[in-house]
């Protein structure tokens, strides 16, 4: 009965820390984000600390050199590509809408098309009525301030270079026994978190690269929107795959088709779909079980909740930790309820 008792406290205070957090949750965005990067980042951080001797310290400045480096070259050349297709993106939309909305092309198209395409130009409409700038705004990131970004950093920095010290000071905490079950709960989390959000980070490269290389050979001039869009829709199953599919069918549509493919309009929009399902399928039946395998033990419905609740919660953040801190809480409750039996 004590025991039970003890672990109630415990479920107590995990559940108050966790209303804590979500009203918070704004605050505390940027050292989230640090939190992730970290789990992400420590395995090279470990390398160059353990295996090559370099101070852990010195090893996280050059960690941090080679982040500078990549978002330098991001920003100068992917950067650039981004912003002129997405002012080309929304200009040809706006012609194309323009003279659909004449009615001189409908006439053209196939009856099954016909009837659906006025209704179609109305949600197209409100689909593409941004301006460039707003559009850049969306692609630029979640950091939204200067400030935010300097509190990331440092965040990431500290989480990097202490935080086996901070696991180590709250296991003090515990009493006795308690310690080595906190201790074995702890680094259960700890390689469930690690694990997922490098598997998913994986997953969402995977996704960019192979998108934006077979729209490319295909002609499509937004391959690269193509592309980031398809790997951020990894981010959130089920639903995220979705939204890619009719995103990359819109994105057909305003462009014109595929030009290197060859064929009429009306065959190209549908083939662009079935070319990322494809994909999708390719990196589901050989990519995912040998990244992800079943690190998470959640059953997919849970899986799909975890992650809509997460995002209406928190926002994007929310959409990449649901699953990870979902899981985390499995391991905790199934521990304290094998030790209350």
């Amino acid at each position: 009965m004590k025991l039970k008792s003890k672990y109630l406290i415990y479920l107590l205070i995990t559940g108050i820390s966790a209303w804590f957090l979500y009203l918070a949750r704004e605050i505390l965005a940027p050292f989230v984000l640090a939190a992730v990067f970290a789990y992400l980042l420590n395995p090279l951080v470990s390398i160059l600390d353990q295996r090559l001797k370099i101070r852990r310290d010195l090893s996280i400045f050059i960690v941090y050199l080679v982040i500078f480096a990549v978002l330098i070259f991001a920003g100068g050349v992917i950067g650039r590509k981004l912003v002129q297709e997405t002012r080309d993106f929304a200009a040809e939309a706006r012609v194309n809408l323009t003279i659909l909305e004449r009615g001189e092309e409908i006439a053209n198209l196939p009856d099954w098309v016909a009837p659906y395409v006025p209704e179609l130009i109305t949600s197209l409409r409100h689909s593409v009525s941004f301006s460039s700038q707003q559009a850049v705004k969306v692609f630029s990131g979640a950091i939204e301030s200067l400030a935010a970004l300097f509190v990331f950093f440092m965040g990431l920095f500290y989480f990097l270079k202490d935080g086996q010290k901070f696991f180590g000071q709250i296991e003090k905490l515990f009493p006795g026994g308690s310690r080595i079950e906190f201790g074995i709960v702890i680094r259960k989390v700890n390689q469930i978190l690690g694990n997922y959000l490098r598997a998913q980070s994986l997953l969402i490269g995977i996704m960019f690269i192979a998108n934006f290389v077979a729209f490319s050979l295909l002609g499509s001039k937004y391959s690269l929107i193509i592309g980031l869009v398809a790997g951020l829709a990894e981010i959130i199953p089920i639903v995220g795959p979705t939204a890619a599919f009719l995103f990359i069918l819109l994105v057909t549509i305003i462009s014109g088709g595929l030009p290197n493919i060859g064929l009429q309009v009306f065959y190209e929009i549908p083939l662009a779909g079935l070319i990322y399902l494809l994909i999708n399928q390719l990196e589901n039946a050989l990519v995912v079980p040998q990244i992800t395998g079943r690190m998470v033990a959640l059953h997919p419905v849970l899986v799909l909740l975890s992650v809509l609740i997460g995002g209406h919660l928190f926002g994007a953040l929310g959409f990449l930790v649901a699953v990870p801190l979902v899981a985390s809480v499995k391991v905790i409750l199934d521990h304290i309820l094998d030790l209350a039996e």
